[in-house]
Protein backbone atom coordinates (compact mmCIF):
# COMPACT_ATOMS: atom_id res chain seq x y z
CA UNK A 1 0.00 0.00 0.00
CA UNK A 2 2.89 2.23 0.97
CA UNK A 3 4.44 1.77 -2.66
CA UNK A 4 1.41 1.99 -4.46
CA UNK A 5 0.82 5.69 -2.52
CA UNK A 6 4.37 6.42 -3.22
CA UNK A 7 4.06 5.53 -7.30
CA UNK A 8 1.02 7.92 -7.22
CA UNK A 9 3.00 10.73 -5.34
CA UNK A 10 5.77 10.46 -7.63
CA UNK A 11 3.54 10.41 -10.51
CA UNK A 12 1.73 14.02 -9.15
CA UNK A 13 4.95 15.21 -8.51
CA UNK A 14 6.09 14.39 -12.13
CA UNK A 15 3.02 16.15 -13.80
CA UNK A 16 3.64 19.10 -11.34
CA UNK A 17 7.12 19.45 -12.88
CA UNK A 18 5.76 19.54 -16.36
CA UNK A 19 2.85 21.95 -15.29
CA UNK A 20 2.67 25.65 -14.92
CA UNK A 21 1.00 25.55 -11.81
CA UNK A 22 -1.06 28.80 -12.47
CA UNK A 23 -2.51 28.09 -16.23
CA UNK A 24 -2.10 24.28 -16.38
CA UNK A 25 -0.28 24.39 -19.64
CA UNK A 26 2.87 22.60 -20.58
CA UNK A 27 5.80 24.47 -18.98
CA UNK A 28 9.27 25.61 -21.46
CA UNK A 29 11.27 22.58 -19.97
CA UNK A 30 8.37 20.05 -21.49
CA UNK A 31 8.19 22.56 -24.56
CA UNK A 32 11.52 22.89 -25.59
CA UNK A 33 12.06 18.77 -25.17
CA UNK A 34 8.58 18.55 -27.55
CA UNK A 35 9.97 21.27 -29.90
CA UNK A 36 13.10 18.73 -30.39
CA UNK A 37 10.96 15.64 -30.72
CA UNK A 38 8.95 17.81 -33.85
CA UNK A 39 12.26 19.19 -35.33
CA UNK A 40 13.52 15.66 -35.57
CA UNK A 41 10.42 14.39 -36.81
CA UNK A 42 9.61 17.49 -39.34
CA UNK A 43 13.39 16.46 -40.79
CA UNK A 44 13.18 13.08 -41.36
CA UNK A 45 9.73 12.39 -42.46
CA UNK A 46 9.00 16.60 -43.99
CA UNK A 47 5.72 16.45 -42.81
CA UNK A 48 5.14 20.34 -41.53
CA UNK A 49 4.63 21.22 -37.99
CA UNK A 50 3.80 24.91 -36.94
CA UNK A 51 4.11 27.20 -33.86
CA UNK A 52 2.25 29.92 -32.79
CA UNK A 53 3.18 32.03 -30.45
CA UNK A 54 0.62 34.18 -28.64
CA UNK A 55 0.66 37.95 -26.40
CA UNK A 56 -1.82 39.27 -24.49
CA UNK A 57 -2.29 42.80 -25.50
CA UNK A 58 -1.57 45.17 -23.30
CA UNK A 59 -0.88 43.30 -20.50
CA UNK A 60 1.35 44.85 -17.81
CA UNK A 61 -1.96 47.90 -18.10
CA UNK A 62 -4.19 45.00 -17.26
CA UNK A 63 -2.64 43.96 -14.09
CA UNK A 64 -1.99 48.38 -13.04
CA UNK A 65 -5.61 48.95 -13.59
CA UNK A 66 -7.16 45.69 -12.57
CA UNK A 67 -4.38 43.98 -10.11
CA UNK A 68 -2.48 40.87 -10.34
CA UNK A 69 -5.59 38.56 -8.92
CA UNK A 70 -7.42 39.63 -12.23
CA UNK A 71 -4.50 39.10 -14.57
CA UNK A 72 -3.67 35.73 -12.62
CA UNK A 73 -7.61 34.65 -13.44
CA UNK A 74 -7.16 36.08 -17.28
CA UNK A 75 -4.41 34.34 -17.72
CA UNK A 76 -6.40 31.15 -17.15
CA UNK A 77 -8.94 31.93 -18.59
CA UNK A 78 -6.71 32.69 -22.01
CA UNK A 79 -4.95 29.28 -21.43
CA UNK A 80 -8.42 27.38 -21.20
CA UNK A 81 -9.84 29.16 -24.30
CA UNK A 82 -6.79 28.00 -26.01
CA UNK A 83 -7.26 24.85 -24.88
CA UNK A 84 -10.49 24.69 -26.46
CA UNK A 85 -9.49 26.09 -29.90
CA UNK A 86 -6.52 23.72 -30.29
CA UNK A 87 -6.56 20.24 -31.56
CA UNK A 88 -5.78 17.18 -28.72
CA UNK A 89 -2.66 16.78 -30.97
CA UNK A 90 -1.59 19.86 -30.07
CA UNK A 91 0.21 21.07 -26.90
CA UNK A 92 -0.02 24.57 -25.21
CA UNK A 93 2.77 25.59 -23.53
CA UNK A 94 3.51 29.01 -20.99
CA UNK A 95 6.22 30.14 -22.55
CA UNK A 96 6.44 33.35 -19.53
CA UNK A 97 4.44 36.37 -18.51
CA UNK A 98 1.63 36.46 -20.62
CA UNK A 99 2.97 34.74 -23.52
CA UNK A 100 2.02 31.25 -24.86
CA UNK A 101 3.00 28.65 -27.60
CA UNK A 102 1.08 26.14 -29.44
CA UNK A 103 2.81 23.20 -31.11
CA UNK A 104 0.62 22.33 -33.90
CA UNK A 105 2.59 19.14 -35.45
CA UNK A 106 1.03 18.19 -38.89
CA UNK A 107 0.07 22.06 -39.30
CA UNK A 108 1.50 23.81 -42.65
CA UNK A 109 1.98 27.21 -41.90
CA UNK A 110 -1.01 28.27 -43.85
CA UNK A 111 -3.40 25.94 -41.31
CA UNK A 112 -1.44 27.00 -38.35
CA UNK A 113 -2.75 30.89 -39.47
CA UNK A 114 -5.98 29.83 -39.45
CA UNK A 115 -6.34 28.07 -35.99
CA UNK A 116 -3.86 31.48 -34.76
CA UNK A 117 -6.65 33.72 -36.06
CA UNK A 118 -9.17 31.60 -34.92
CA UNK A 119 -8.13 31.11 -31.09
CA UNK A 120 -7.56 35.55 -31.40
CA UNK A 121 -11.58 35.89 -32.39
CA UNK A 122 -12.25 33.35 -30.05
CA UNK A 123 -10.47 35.32 -26.87
CA UNK A 124 -12.11 38.42 -28.23
CA UNK A 125 -15.36 37.43 -28.00
CA UNK A 126 -14.56 36.35 -24.34
CA UNK A 127 -15.57 39.76 -23.77
CA UNK A 128 -13.40 40.06 -20.58
CA UNK A 129 -13.58 43.80 -20.17
CA UNK A 130 -9.96 46.51 -20.41
CA UNK A 131 -10.70 49.33 -20.59
CA UNK A 132 -7.12 50.65 -21.91
CA UNK A 133 -7.00 48.44 -24.77
CA UNK A 134 -8.43 50.53 -27.16
CA UNK A 135 -9.88 50.14 -29.54
CA UNK A 136 -11.66 46.72 -28.43
CA UNK A 137 -12.25 47.54 -24.95
CA UNK A 138 -11.68 43.62 -23.92
CA UNK A 139 -8.72 41.08 -23.36
CA UNK A 140 -7.36 40.41 -27.15
CA UNK A 141 -4.00 38.55 -28.41
CA UNK A 142 -1.54 39.11 -30.81
CA UNK A 143 -0.15 36.10 -32.56
CA UNK A 144 2.75 34.70 -34.58
CA UNK A 145 3.15 31.95 -36.84
CA UNK A 146 5.73 29.87 -37.87
CA UNK A 147 6.63 26.61 -40.00
CA UNK A 148 9.46 24.40 -38.50
CA UNK A 149 11.76 24.42 -40.95
CA UNK A 150 12.88 20.46 -42.25
CA UNK A 151 16.03 21.23 -43.46
CA UNK A 152 17.34 23.37 -40.39
CA UNK A 153 17.82 21.63 -37.24
CA UNK A 154 17.79 24.47 -34.59
CA UNK A 155 14.75 24.94 -32.72
CA UNK A 156 15.63 28.02 -31.58
CA UNK A 157 15.35 29.64 -34.82
CA UNK A 158 11.70 28.42 -35.16
CA UNK A 159 10.65 30.03 -32.29
CA UNK A 160 12.91 33.20 -33.34
CA UNK A 161 10.91 33.59 -36.36
CA UNK A 162 7.28 33.18 -34.81
CA UNK A 163 8.64 35.36 -32.19
CA UNK A 164 9.74 38.49 -34.67
CA UNK A 165 6.55 37.31 -36.95
CA UNK A 166 4.29 38.26 -32.90
CA UNK A 167 6.62 41.21 -32.83
CA UNK A 168 5.55 42.47 -36.12
CA UNK A 169 1.60 42.14 -35.16
CA UNK A 170 1.90 44.03 -32.61
CA UNK A 171 3.75 46.23 -34.10
CA UNK A 172 0.82 46.38 -36.83
CA UNK A 173 -1.47 47.50 -34.08
CA UNK A 174 -2.44 44.21 -31.74
CA UNK A 175 -5.25 41.94 -32.02
CA UNK A 176 -3.75 40.46 -35.13
CA UNK A 177 -2.09 37.21 -36.75
CA UNK A 178 0.96 37.77 -38.52
CA UNK A 179 3.03 34.33 -40.15
CA UNK A 180 6.77 34.42 -40.51
CA UNK A 181 6.34 35.01 -44.53
CA UNK A 182 3.16 36.83 -44.63
CA UNK A 183 1.41 40.45 -43.93
CA UNK A 184 -0.56 40.67 -41.06
CA UNK A 185 -4.19 39.46 -40.92
CA UNK A 186 -5.84 42.37 -38.81
CA UNK A 187 -8.55 43.81 -36.96
CA UNK A 188 -10.55 40.56 -35.97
Amino acid sequence: KERRQLEITAGDLQLEAHRDPLTGSFNRRVMYTDLEEVQVSVGTTRRPATIVMLDIDHFKTYNDIYGHTAGDQVLRMVAQRIQKEIRPADRLYRYGGEEFLVLLPETALEQGEVIATRIARSITTLGLPHQRNDPWGVVTVSAGVAAVDPYNPATGLTVAAADAALYRSKASGRNTVATSHLEPITDF
